[in-house]
């Protein structure tokens, strides 16, 4: 069953019908059935969240006990806790090898668990400052942002050995990959951009200026767009994945972290740092369907397409909160 947390609670007395806020009206198209179910017990500090869409488990990444939690994300109940490197504080999932890649960022590592009996397989030397990752179940290839050096660590899942370090922006954070286009796309904290790397020769072939403070990015390869939140400007850029230009910006509001994307739905879910909100974005029109209470500072956002669940990281709570679309 799923555990309602007070403070989550609290937060969602303060939004009226479909999560708007309290005195606003809905939008045209809020969607009546998307709501609050619950939250799944974390450890302390969870900042970053993923989930394997053909096992409906969720992991989530505890930066301040060095473990990462599995639940179920039907449920809601929590499965196993699993000790990895120092300070995780982002995952990727493989669903086809059902392997999970943890970015330690105390100890410049990354741990690889195996799904189906929750070890520790291997521990991999990174650059410094690991952040972001993600992973190409095509190519059997897992990216991490290594945000100190401001390098990219490829990874070659088949054997856990880092094939090489390409340089990026200013302090990279976010990364995501469209395996349709086996191109990989990096948002630079530091510089204002977005690198694109093409993952058939490791080389950066685009650098996108963005501006602002870009924190985190999610990429729908269904319908070729790229999604970047921003920190700084409380903006979500669109980003045409054929042509490296941007197509739109998208104003939400607040200090955005964590941005995920729900490819069958096209709706992208971004987190409100300051405002403990979620936002769901209709990816066809652009319009804010809906904002939800979420627990304090959320980061990590994870969509399971296979369930419609969405799931955000609350850093400042022991806890993930969870919605279903």
């Amino acid at each position: 069953m799923w555990k309602r947390a007070v403070a989550i609670l609290g937060s969602l007395a303060l939004l009226g019908v479909n999560g708007t806020l309290a005195g606003q009206a809905a939008p045209s198209d809020a969607p009546a059935d998307m709501k609050f179910l619950g939250t799944i017990a974390a450890g302390t500090n969870p900042t970053g969240v993923a989930v394997n869409p053909r096992t409906n488990r969720v992991y989530i990444a505890n930066l301040g006990t060095n473990t990462v939690t599995k639940a179920d994300g039907t449920t809601g109940q929590a499965i196993s806790v699993i000790t990895v490197g120092s300070a995780p504080d982002n995952l990727a999932v493989d669903p086809q090898t059902n392997r999970i890649f943890v970015a330690n960022n105390g100890d410049a590592t990354v741990s690889v668990i195996d799904g189906s009996s929750d070890q520790v397989r291997a521990t991999i030397p990174v650059g410094h400052g690991p952040w972001g990752i993600a992973a190409n179940p095509h190519t059997s290839r897992v990216y991490v942002t290594d945000s100190t050096d401001g390098l990219l660590s490829i990874i070659n899942e088949v054997d856990n050995t880092v094939i090489t370090a390409v340089g990026v922006g200013t302090t990279p954070q976010g990364v995501a990959v469209d395996p349709n286009l086996n191109m990989i796309y990096v948002a630079n904290y530091g510089s204002g951009t977005v690198s694109v790397i093409d993952g058939n020769t490791n080389q950066v072939v685009s650098t996108i200026t963005v501006g602002g403070a870009p924190y985190d990015v999610a990429v729908n390869p269904d319908t070729a767009r790229v999604y970047v939140s921003d920190f700084s400007r409380g903006i979500v850029t669109k980003i045409d994945a054929k042509t490296n230009q941007i197509a739109d910006t998208i104003t939400v509001g607040g200090s955005l972290t964590g941005i995920a994307v729900d490819r069958v739905k096209n709706y992208i879910f971004v987190a409100t740092y300051t405002a403990n909100t979620l936002s769901e974005i209709n990816g066809k029109t652009e319009v804010i369907r809906a904002t939800l209470g979420t627990g304090a500072s959320p980061i990590g956002v994870a969509v399971d397409p296979s369930i419609a669940r969405v799931f955000v990281a609350n850093s400042n709570e022991a806890d993930v909160s969870a919605f279903a679309e």
